[in-house]
């Protein structure tokens, strides 16, 4: 869930971003080649599939009341990132009805 989100933040900040999901060794060519950026779509995939995982781990009333994170906190933030990808992809439709 927190991976999803600053994923989300960077995504709207830059697009176009390297997908890390592992810890990566200190060897110069592998953190090189783990740096490259991956196009919109496959970042976008990466969040919502991130989502989709937490929203299948998290309980609905989790220990700790209001001071956890819950589904519904996972369903916000899916449906923030889905609406989102459209007003973003909007632009690129219209310039191609154009």
């Amino acid at each position: 869930m927190n991976r999803a989100y600053s994923y989300f933040q960077l995504f709207t900040k830059f697009g176009d971003l390297p997908i890390v999901t592992t810890a990566l060794p200190d060897i110069q060519g592998e953190l090189v080649e783990a740096s490259k950026r991956q196009p919109r779509h496959k970042v976008a995939r990466f969040i919502i599939e991130d989502l989709k995982k937490a929203e299948d781990m998290l309980l609905n009333n989790p220990p700790g009341g209001k001071n956890r994170i819950s589904k519904n906190v996972a369903y916000l933030l899916h449906a923030r990132v889905a609406l989102s990808l459209i007003h973003i992809s909007e632009p690129t439709r219209q310039a191609e009805i154009s």
